[in-house]
C-alpha cells in the first residue's frame, strides 16, 4: 500500500531508488515500486535510514535493528 511517512531516500550503484517509510521500504526501480516489510523479514516496519554499501543496502529500523537487502533477500548480520 501507500506508504505516508518517508524517512530517507537513496540511490545505489544500480540506479534504483530506495525509500524508506513507516510500512517498510519501497525500491523504485523506473518502472514499479516493489516494498519489503515484515513480510519479507524486517524485524520492524519502520525504517529510519539506508546505506547502500555494493550489492548491499543497509539499513536501520525502529528500536534500532539493523539488518541489509541483498538479491532482493533481507539478511540480519550477526554481531
Amino acid at each position: 500500500g501507500a506508504q505516508s511517512e518517508c524517512y530517507d531516500v537513496v540511490q545505489d550503484s544500480l540506479e534504483y531508488i530506495w525509500i524508506a517509510t513507516d510500512n517498510g521500504i519501497a525500491r523504485y526501480d523506473n518502472q514499479k515500486f516493489e516494498v519489503f516489510n515484515q513480510d519479507n523479514g524486517l524485524k520492524q516496519n519502520t525504517v529510519f535510514r539506508l546505506y547502500p554499501q555494493g550489492n548491499k543496502l543497509w539499513f536501520f529500523t525502529y528500536n534500532n535493528y539493523i539488518q541489509y537487502l541483498e538479491g532482493g533477500r533481507v539478511f540480519t548480520p550477526e554481531f
